[in-house]
C-alpha cells in the first residue's frame, strides 16, 4: 500500500501489543461506512444508526443512494476509483468501517479503499478502523478447531487478504486504532449462501450442497456479526484480529437438511468434481472443512451470538427470508 509518510504525535503513545492502540470511551459518533447496500453492510448499517452513530454510506449508484437513505443514513455518491471525494468525506469522520467486497474486483478495489483510508487518517481525523476479512483465510482446518493464532492458509478466493489485514493494521502508522473481523458464512435475511439456498428451495423444492457435506463451516447471522461491529467501536483494542462464528459447528449436509426441512425440500449433494468444475474458487472454498472458536469475541468484546442456533431456528430463518424481499444490489 502507498500513502503518506507516517506520523506521530507526541501526545500520546501506542499502548498493548507492538502496533496497536487502545479505543476510548464514548465510541466514535461520526463513521464512514463502505458496503452498506451489501448483504453484510446493510445489517451494520442498521445497527450502527440503532446505537445513535452518524453514518455516511458510500453508494456507487443513485439507486444505491436511495437504499442508504431509506436505512436513515447519508448517502456519499463515488466510487474508489476515485477517491479525493470520498478521502474528503473520511477526513471528517471518526471511523471508518470497511465492509464493501466487489466480487468482479475484489483485490484492487480493496487495495484501493485502504490507500485512501490511509491518505484520510495522514491528513484528517479518522482514528478508527474496522476492516472486514474472512474466516477463509484460515483455509481447510482438517478437523481442528481453532482460533485467531493458528497459522493462514487462505483459500485461493480470498488469498489476498491476509496482506491487507497487515496493510490495515499497519495504519497504526498515521495512529489508526485497527480491529480485523472474520465472518465465516454469513446467513440471514434474503441474500448469502443460506439465502440461495431458500431460494432454490422455492423453484426447484431442492437445496444442493457442495460435495458429500461432510465438512463443516462455521456460520454466523449477518445481525450478530453488525453486533460486534458496534462492540468493538465502543471498547475493543486496536492490532487485534476476531473470529465471528457462532459455534455451533455442524456438517454442510447438517446445514442443507435443516433448511431443506423447513422450506418442504430435499436436499441433494453436488458431486466434488462437478462443484470445482462449476464454480471454481468460489466451490472450492465451500468444499473445506472449517471448525473455529469465537472465544476472544465473546472475552475482550462481550460478544454473544443471538439468533436461534442450527436446526432449532431454521423455520425462524425461513420467515426472515420470505419477509425480505428482494435486496438491492450491491
Amino acid at each position: 500500500m502507498t500513502g503518506p509518510a507516517k506520523r506521530r504525535r507526541p501526545d500520546h503513545r501506542p499502548e498493548g501489543q507492538p502496533g496497536s492502540l487502545p479505543f476510548s470511551r464514548p465510541a466514535p459518533r461520526k463513521v464512514f461506512l463502505t458496503g452498506a447496500t451489501g448483504y453484510l453492510g446493510s445489517a451494520i448499517a442498521t445497527r450502527l444508526l440503532r446505537a445513535g452513530c452518524e453514518v455516511r454510506a458510500l453508494a456507487r449508484t443513485q439507486e444505491r443512494a436511495a437504499a442508504v437513505e431509506a436505512l436513515g443514513a447519508e448517502a456519499v455518491l463515488g466510487s474508489f476509483d476515485d477517491p479525493g471525494p470520498l478521502v474528503a468525506e473520511m477526513k471528517n469522520c471518526d471511523a471508518v468501517v470497511h465492509a464493501a467486497y466487489d466480487p468482479d474486483r475484489a483485490e484492487s478495489q480493496d487495495q484501493a479503499a485502504l490507500a485512501a483510508i490511509r491518505t484520510a487518517a495522514h491528513d484528517g481525523r479518522v482514528r478508527r478502523l474496522l476492516y472486514t476479512s474472512s474466516a477463509w483465510v484460515h483455509g481447510d482446518t482438517r478437523g481442528a478447531i481453532i482460533d485467531e493464532t493458528a497459522p493462514l492458509a487462505a483459500a485461493e478466493l480470498v488469498r489476498w487478504q491476509p496482506a491487507h489485514e497487515r496493510a490495515a493494521l499497519d495504519l497504526a502508522d498515521v495512529e489508526v486504532v485497527t480491529v480485523v473481523f472474520r465472518p465465516g458464512v454469513v446467513y440471514g435475511g434474503r441474500r448469502g449462501i443460506l439465502g440461495d439456498w431458500f431460494q432454490e428451495a422455492r423453484e426447484r423444492h431442492s437445496v444442493t450442497y457442495p460435495g458429500d457435506g461432510s465438512q463443516h463451516w462455521g456460520v454466523v447471522h449477518r445481525d450478530d456479526v453488525a453486533d460486534a461491529y458496534a462492540l468493538a467501536l465502543e471498547h475493543a483494542r486496536g492490532g487485534e484480529r476476531y473470529l465471528l462464528v457462532d459455534e455451533t459447528r455442524l456438517t454442510v449436509r447438517e446445514l442443507a437438511e435443516a433448511v431443506a426441512k423447513a422450506a418442504g425440500a430435499r436436499a441433494v449433494a453436488q458431486e466434488r468434481r462437478e462443484v470445482l468444475e462449476t464454480r471454481g474458487p468460489q466451490g472450492a472454498a465451500e468444499l473445506m472443512d472449517q471448525q473455529f472458536t469465537a472465544a476472544r469475541a465473546r472475552r475482550e468484546l462481550g460478544w454473544v451470538p443471538r439468533h436461534p442456533a442450527f436446526p432449532a431456528g431454521t423455520a425462524a430463518l425461513l420467515a426472515e427470508w420470505e419477509a425480505a424481499g428482494e435486496p438491492v444490489a450491491g
